[in-house]
């Protein structure tokens, strides 16, 4: 199955270096993919977040696997340091295992919104392309969690 790769890749890139900015880890919890763990990239001006010489904005990359899904998103964001944020980003979810609030093997894609301060909270609004007949056509994505 896809989930064992995806949450080797995510170990795997939490582990190493990468040509980004500003790279950090996270724990979250939220709908539907309930626990989680993932990786976020910030990639762009290194130095420059809301005119602070001590963070980095640009293109934001975050991966995450959880007890219930996995997460891609790509989009606008950055930091400062490592306690204040944002994102604006598109996101691919798929749903497994045990979601909350949500079918077993959907397929979800749309906008969502991160602010981080000191922890981290997300909200989107994603629609079904796929997934079982009984699939909602719009979710509701909703997650609190802190970075490392």
């Amino acid at each position: 199955m896809i989930r064992v790769p995806f949450a080797l890749l995510i170990v795997f890139l939490t582990g190493t270096s990468a040509s980004a900015d500003s790279m950090s880890g996270h724990v979250s919890y939220g709908v539907p993919d309930g626990a989680s763990v993932g990786v976020s990239f910030c990639i762009g001006r290194d130095g420059y977040f809301f005119e602070n010489k001590w963070g980095s904005d640009g293109a934001v990359l975050q991966l995450s696997a959880g007890t219930g899904g996995g997460r891609f998103s790509l989009g606008k964001g950055g930091v400062t340091f490592a306690t204040l944020g944002y994102a604006v980003k598109g996101t691919a979810l798929w749903t497994w295992g045990h979601p909350l609030m949500g079918p077993k093997d959907a397929v979800y894609v749309g906008p969502e919104v991160q602010v981080s301060i000191l922890g981290r909270v997300s909200v989107g609004l994603l629609k079904s392309v796929a997934g079982p007949p009984d699939t909602p056509p719009v979710l509701v994505t909703a997650t609190i969690g802190v970075g490392f």
